[in-house]
């Protein structure tokens, strides 16, 4: 899922420079509500994917929550900082 997530934001973005080239050689800021549109989706669409899939890759975030450590040392002020 994620793989066709990149992908589609790699055509939308490949689209977009296509869009702003096409404006470039016309000198018309027509496609400009298009461009800040779809880049807009295309950010929040990405973001949502990552962040509702399936699973993760950060394994100390995941030990991290399982044990309920905060990771900054003891709280007598032994720690290392």
């Amino acid at each position: 899922m994620l793989d066709r997530s990149i992908a589609f934001d790699v055509i939308v973005a490949i689209a977009l420079g296509g869009f702003a080239v096409d404006a470039a050689l016309r000198h018309s800021a027509e496609n400009l509500p298009l461009l800040l549109v779809a880049t807009m989706l295309g950010f929040v669409g990405s973001v949502s994917i990552a962040r509702f899939s399936p699973g993760s890759d950060d394994v100390e975030a995941e030990r991290i929550e399982r044990q309920g450590d905060v990771g900054f040392g003891d709280r007598t002020g032994d720690g290392p900082l």
